[in-house]
């Protein structure tokens, strides 16, 4: 269940009283108060993929959520993602969910190392700007896991950014996920991020609490390959296998 494990979203804002996550979010930070929230749905998709609850259970269910709203109508800046971070960090997060993709920031960069070496795993969404794209940031960063999305047959999303920074797949296409109002099918590396989330959470709850970089080669050696043979482009180590790397000594 991911119990007792802190996890922070940092995403558009999301509906508290969404069945799925009402009661769920254990602390809440606005980057951006002075425009108004219009825009819930992406945010309530991650968390709910992660922290769900009831009707709709997301992958880790019992975490201490921390949500932090960073984005509104797909716009941020390098200041609120540098702002929401740091308050991720200094609220005790151990897992950092960034289903958002963007230029290389080189104070991005240096806080995402800092948070790193304070212990917090950070888990980024690859991208949905196809394979000709450049890679995407922060998950191009190093020592962020990178997560791209493979479909029920574990085909990779034909939309999915491409590169050496790949790290891990995940379910990403058409997932079932909690939207404003209720629940539909959502695509992209964003949702394959959150189940990632939510799955080294319950890794962590399980007592694989390691260093980000250990932790990152466990869940590397235990992934189910795909594509090519070993670690490749499109799919990087492979699916994520939880119970493998939970079973793994």
């Amino acid at each position: 269940s991911g119990e007792n494990v802190s996890v922070a979203v940092i995403d558009t804002a999301l509906d508290p009283e969404h069945p799925a996550l009402k009661d769920a979010v254990a602390e809440n930070f606005d980057a951006l108060p002075d425009m108004p929230v219009e825009d819930r749905g992406h945010g309530t998709s991650i968390s709910g993929l992660i922290a769900g609850r009831g009707a709709f259970r997301g992958v880790a269910p019992g975490v201490r959520l921390l949500h932090a709203r960073a984005f509104e109508a797909g716009v941020s800046s390098a200041d609120v993602l540098l702002a929401a971070l740091d308050w991720a960090v200094e609220q005790g997060a151990e897992i950092v969910n960034m289903s958002f993709v963007g230029p290389e920031n080189e104070l991005f960069d240096a806080a995402c190392a800092n948070a790193m070496a304070r212990g917090v795993v950070l888990v980024a969404a690859a991208g949905n700007n196809g394979p000709g794209a450049p890679f995407g940031y922060p998950a191009a960063y190093d020592g962020v896991i990178a997560v791209t999305a493979t479909d029920a047959e574990d085909r990779l999303m034909e939309q999915a950014n491409r590169g050496r920074y790949i790290d891990l797949s995940a379910p990403g296409v058409d997932v079932m996920a909690p939207v404003p109002g209720g629940m539909d099918a959502v695509t992209g590396t964003s949702f394959a991020a959150a189940v990632v989330s939510g799955a080294i959470a319950n890794l962590m709850h399980s007592g694989k609490r390691i260093e980000p970089q250990a932790l990152s080669e466990l869940l590397a050696t235990t992934a189910v390959d795909l594509g090519a043979p070993g670690r490749d482009n499109d799919f990087g180590s492979g699916l994520i296998n939880a119970r493998a790397a939970m079973d793994a000594r």
